[in-house]
Parts: C-alpha cells; sequence; structure tokens
C-alpha cells in the first residue's frame, strides 16, 4: 500500500523547518515557538504585517522568553 503523502514527502528539502513534516496544518504561532525553540532560526512564510506573521512572531518571542528564563 503507497502512503497518501509520498510524493509531497518527496519534495520536501532536507533544511526544512520541523513544521514542513507536521501531519496537520500548524498554526502560525506554534510554527513560529517550534520554528526558535528547534531551529533557532526564522523561516516566516507569510506577508509581513499580515495577522499570521504577527502570530508567527509572538511565537517566536515566547520561544525566546522561555529560552532566557531556562537560562537562568
Amino acid at each position: 500500500m503507497q502512503p497518501a503523502c509520498s510524493i509531497r514527502i518527496r519534495n520536501i528539502p532536507d533544511d526544512a523547518p520541523c513544521t514542513a513534516f507536521a501531519p496537520t496544518p500548524v498554526g502560525p504561532y506554534r510554527r513560529g515557538f517550534e520554528d526558535r525553540t528547534y531551529d533557532n532560526a526564522w523561516f516566516c512564510p507569510y506577508k509581513p504585517g499580515s495577522a499570521d506573521a504577527r502570530e508567527y512572531a509572538a511565537g517566536q518571542g515566547a520561544a525566546a522568553k522561555m529560552e532566557r528564563s531556562a537560562t537562568l
């Protein structure tokens, strides 16, 4: 039996953010949080100034704050 997403997985680059492998769509906040936590990178795919971009930035900020509090 062939997996339903085999074509999609085959086309994901090796340096893709972890959210590219999510089984369901990930919200912008969670995506920003995970990109900062796991990849320590900014992969914001949303249009600058949009509500989704602001949510992504909020997720990045929350992850950075958590990172700082863990080092104290």
